[in-house]
């Protein structure tokens, strides 16, 4: 029994240490991709009123492509969202050497996630996140398994690091990444997960990224309406998949050298980022937007096709981001839209509006990512309420079964199966 509670105690202390070095970490990059974003953002519309300053924005965004394409062409290793990466060294099916992954993979998602292509920073930051534990367990001269332990640690860390969701955080490592509830593990990602969620707090606040305000309960007699949009969000988290998943074979049509992949996609953000400058970036900005604003259906079905496409090009080319804020932007968009549709067509008060864009972001995540336990813990972390409980799991529940109908499998699965083969 002490030798258990010594293991107990060292895992704790193990995930402190983890959890306050993957926070500096992946805060720093939150940070600096801030700073590059908001710089970049008020080129894009100071544009608007200088059309000179265009060819700004195109030798940036072409050094960008160019930079960060040969950094991924020649390690690969650090391209796409690095989730599949993590997953491969936590079920042993393939390893990486931590400091050539950890200041490549921060230079370079920094550097796209910064440019406001359509893509999220909280794939880089689990590879981050691992990556440091992965340091810190090699300097500390760790066995094979704590070195495992640690790196789901590392990774729940630095996801925490972004959404300020710890507990959300640690149960997507496990649920979707290690694959496993053991305490050991459980005692290591919980500790380093509200570790770095202090030192997140510290630079950027107490609320979640993606805090959504003034979600009200929905009532019992919109609950058919609730199936109906889960149903919906189910063929649609299916068809984001089969075009993100074949999203790549954009770039078979031409034979430039793989560098040049990342070129597309940056300069598709050129014309969006000078005309619709709300659309660009990782999607949480855009999230806040649709629940303060009451935008017309056919507004949000188009940024939704436009932010589909980009995400599209941006993923098909192998730029190292992540696509779990744009799985919840697409949710969030699809609740706008549904409930749009209600308010014009039903006369569903438009106060429920943010409850609809809460509950469809956790339906559309759950499909694609076959992780309804996550789902649900993540939208009621950044909703600050149970109330919802009932109208999330009905339509994660809907959404996931239909996914299933469909024969959808998880989304990080199928990129882990490309990467090993």
């Amino acid at each position: 029994m002490r030798k258990l509670s010594r293991n107990h105690f060292w895992m704790v202390l193990l995930g402190i240490v983890v959890g306050i070095s993957s926070g500096a970490v992946v805060s720093a990059f939150r940070w600096l991709v801030q700073v590059m974003f908001t710089g970049l953002k008020y080129l894009y519309i100071a544009c608007r009123t200088n059309l000179n300053l265009i060819w700004v924005i195109l030798l940036i965004n072409v050094a960008l492509a160019v930079v960060i394409g040969k950094i991924i062409n020649n390690f690969s290793a650090v391209s796409g969202s690095g989730i599949p990466q993590i997953e491969a060294e936590l079920t042993d099916r393939k390893w990486y050497y931590w400091w050539p992954v950890l200041w490549r993979k921060f230079i370079t998602s920094t550097l796209t996630v910064g440019s406001g292509v359509f893509m999220g920073h909280e794939g880089p930051s689990i590879q981050l996140g691992g990556s440091v534990a992965q340091g810190v367990a090699s300097m500390t001269h760790q066995n094979h398994e704590r070195t495992k332990l640690m790196i789901a640690g590392g990774a729940a860390a630095g996801l925490t690091a972004v959404f300020n969701t710890p507990l959300a955080s640690s149960l997507f490592v496990l649920e979707t990444v290690y694959h496993g509830f053991s305490t050991m593990v459980w005692l290591i990602t919980l500790s380093a997960a509200v570790a770095s969620d202090l030192v997140s707090m510290s630079i950027f606040g107490k609320l979640p990224l993606l805090y959504v305000p003034r979600v009200r309960a929905i009532p019992l007699d919109l609950f058919p309406q609730l199936i109906i949009m889960g149903i919906i969000i189910g063929f649609l988290g299916f068809g984001y998949k089969v075009v993100t998943l074949n999203s790549s074979k954009v770039y078979r049509f031409h034979k430039l050298p793989g560098w040049t992949k990342p070129i597309i996609p940056l300069l598709f953000m050129i014309p969006i980022g000078i005309i619709w400058p709300q659309l660009i970036g990782t999607g949480s900005g855009l999230i806040h937007l649709v629940v303060k604003t009451s935008f017309p259906f056919l507004v949000i079905a188009g940024y939704f096709i436009i932010r589909l496409i980009g995400s599209s090009l941006a993923f098909g080319s192998g730029l190292p981001g992540g696509i779990f804020l744009p799985i919840l932007t697409f949710g969030a968009l699809t609740g706008a839209g549904y409930a749009r549709i209600l308010i014009d067509l039903n006369g569903m008060s438009p106060v429920y509006l943010a409850s609809f864009v809460a509950v469809a972001m956790a339906g559309y995540f759950a499909c694609v990512t076959k992780s309804p336990l996550t789902s649900i813990l993540l939208i009621t972390e950044m909703i600050g309420t149970l109330h919802h409980l009932a109208a999330l799991s009905l339509v994660v529940v809907v959404a996931y079964v239909v996914d299933d109908l469909l024969d959808g499998r998880p989304i990080y699965d199928t990129l882990l199966d490309r990467l090993l083969s």
